[in-house]
């Protein structure tokens, strides 16, 4: 990795024998490269004193493993594709690429990109009703020709909200942002509401048996950070921020 690389985070695990003694104890150092953040493991030195040669061995794994992690060369249960670069690399085939700031989307292609999002979600949307007309009917033929076209409907909504994504703000910024919904939405509780109407979360105006909610403290993720250098700035005030500004003054998070 080169000398630039930046240290994000850091996580640890430890390795217990039969009668549940730490035998060893092991680094995750979590490095940012450009777009692609990688999981490098570093093996501690144990506190214990002398590692034996089991403990030597497995070092030897993980540090081999973290190897093939920075070069892509790793294996995993599942291939995940990587749904941001796909509609990158599909944006630079055809010619339309942003490789610039967090923008306003000119009004054009704003327009295009909202009517976009529709249509997809109300395919999906339309399609419901063929598809529960299909099951009472209890045709087979049907069914697996309205369930396709709703997962393939899904894939296409996603595409395109990506895309508004990828052509605004950009695969690093977006990235991060996700990152930080996903922490903060897994801070969430299952909404439970007792028998004297108190509830264990905000209300929402959703029904409870699926909602999801806010717990008391729960922080929403801030990601003024991500666009404070942006090209609306540059062109309004001639200079980027230097630091998050709405209304000329400095807002808390």
């Amino acid at each position: 990795m080169d000398d630039g690389v930046k240290v994000i985070g850091e996580q640890q695990i430890e390795v217990l024998s039969l009668e549940e003694e730490v035998v060893a104890r092991f680094t995750y150092h979590l490095e940012e490269a450009g777009d692609v953040r990688h999981m490098l493991i570093s093996a501690a030195e144990f506190d214990r004193g002398p590692q034996d040669h089991h403990t030597h061995w497995m070092k030897t794994v993980l540090r081999a493993q973290a190897d093939m992690v920075t070069k892509g060369l790793h294996v995993r249960d599942h291939d995940f594709p990587d749904l941001l670069g796909d509609v990158n690399a599909f944006h630079a085939k055809y010619g339309q690429e942003y490789t610039g700031k967090p923008r306003a989307l000119p009004h054009d292609l704003f327009d295009f990109r909202v009517k976009f999002h529709d249509e997809e979600t109300n395919e999906y949307r339309d399609e419901q009703i063929n598809l529960l007309d299909a099951i009472q009917r209890k045709d087979r033929r049907d069914i697996l020709n309205s369930l396709e076209l709703q997962l393939d409907a899904l894939c296409d909504a996603v595409w395109v909200l990506l895309g508004t994504a990828d052509l605004q703000f950009g695969r690093k910024a977006f990235f991060e942002a996700w990152r930080r919904v996903v922490k903060a939405n897994m801070a969430k509780v299952r909404v439970e509401v007792a028998e004297d109407g108190t509830r264990n979360s905000e209300e929402t105006g959703r029904a409870p048996k699926y909602d999801i909610g806010k717990p008391p403290g729960w922080t929403a993720p801030d990601h003024r950070d991500l666009i404070s250098d942006n090209a609306i700035f540059d062109e309004v005030f001639g200079v980027p921020a230097q630091e998050p500004e709405f209304n000329g003054f400095n807002q808390p998070a």
